[in-house]
């Protein structure tokens, strides 16, 4: 059904630009009665959309709500003093694909109708909670969210209008640079040693690791307006779509604290205490390596099955795990201001 909705969205696009390219080619064929399709065109009118030939530039800003929603995590709440009797599951839904962007375009009109444009803008999606577990004395939440430096390569047709012109663009979505940014908080305040191990030791866990992804190419497309603020100056607002998932290709723990306290006194225990800056990590264990496949071969550090540690684990290189892909699919709103030269 996702797939389904995505092509629908595209498939409208697709449709939009074959309306408006096939009414101008039909409009260019066919010249009024009483004058020559060499005609020249008249000079355009300040504050005119007329005459788009040649070379231009963009800069615009606008926002990107989740195309589809998607089960990002469970959220487990439970009171550890009631037992199961008191608890609940629930989903988290959402995508990587919301949030803000800007950036800038150039692009260049071979006629009146059509051209092509070249666009790179930041992306920056909204934080999202991605796994919470709550329960008396323990709070444990997950964050991401991601930052992105996407390239869009589009062809365009631009339908007639005086001021207003409408028109509609689609191509390839190609993400150049970013990453997603994955931040963990624990506390234990138990007194059980939840973390530690040991009754009576509490712990802060504070952990930020960084995703990047392998290259990846999508589709991008809009529907939009022109409105020509003056002979050089013109005002756009489009509906857009980009369709985009990222394979994960490798995960770097970039903080890792673990503070450990006393629950009788509260006092920290720095010999207990665990840092990068400590050196209290190997490389394998700050270090993640996807793959598509987990055997007996690879180096993980627990069995995915039954969670038991790998004695030939080696901590010297990235510990392998399963890649999984991101969905950044989404549609939003950009407004923006075109210079033609």
């Amino acid at each position: 059904m996702k797939r389904n909705f995505i092509l629908l969205l595209i498939g409208a696009l697709l449709f939009s630009t074959a309306t408006i390219c096939n009414a101008q080619i039909k409009s260019k064929a066919s010249p009024k009665e009483g004058t020559s399709s060499t005609t020249q065109m008249a000079p355009r009118s300040s504050g005119s959309s007329g005459d788009n030939t040649g070379l231009y530039v963009n800069i615009r800003g606008g926002y990107y709500t989740n195309a589809i929603n998607e089960v990002l995590t469970t959220q487990i709440i439970r009171d550890v003093g009631g037992g199961w009797d008191q608890f609940s599951f629930s989903n988290e839904y959402a995508t990587l694909g919301d949030g803000l962007n800007f950036g800038a375009a150039i692009g260049y009109m071979f006629n009146d109708h059509f051209g092509v444009e070249l666009n790179a803008h930041y992306y920056m999606t909204n934080e999202h909670r991605v796994d919470v577990t709550q329960f008396t004395g323990l709070t444990d939440e997950s964050f991401v969210y991601s930052r992105q430096i996407r390239t869009l390569l589009s062809f365009i047709c631009a339908g007639n209008g005086d001021v207003v012109r409408p028109y509609t663009r689609f191509g390839l979505l190609v993400p150049v640079g970013g990453s997603v940014t994955l931040s963990r908080k624990v506390s234990d305040r138990t007194g059980g040693g939840i973390v530690t191990g040991i009754p009576n030791l509490d712990a802060e866990v504070d952990v930020l690791a960084t995703t990047v992804g392998n290259p990846s190419v999508g589709f991008n497309g809009a529907v939009g307006l022109t409105f020509g603020l003056s002979d050089n100056v013109l005002l756009f607002g489009e509906a857009a779509l980009e369709a985009l998932t990222v394979k994960t290709k490798a995960t770097e723990l970039t903080k890792f604290n673990v503070d450990v306290f006393s629950n009788i006194t509260g006092e920290e225990i720095p010999t207990l205490s665990q840092s990068i800056e400590k050196g209290s990590f190997s490389y394998g264990e700050l270090n993640i390596n996807y793959v598509d496949q987990i055997n007996q071969n690879s180096n993980w550090a627990e069995n995915p099955n039954t969670g038991a540690e790998n004695p030939n684990f080696n901590g010297d290189i990235a510990e392998d795990a399963l890649a999984r892909k991101g969905n950044y699919n989404a549609v939003g709103l950009n407004i923006g201001l075109r210079f033609r030269f």
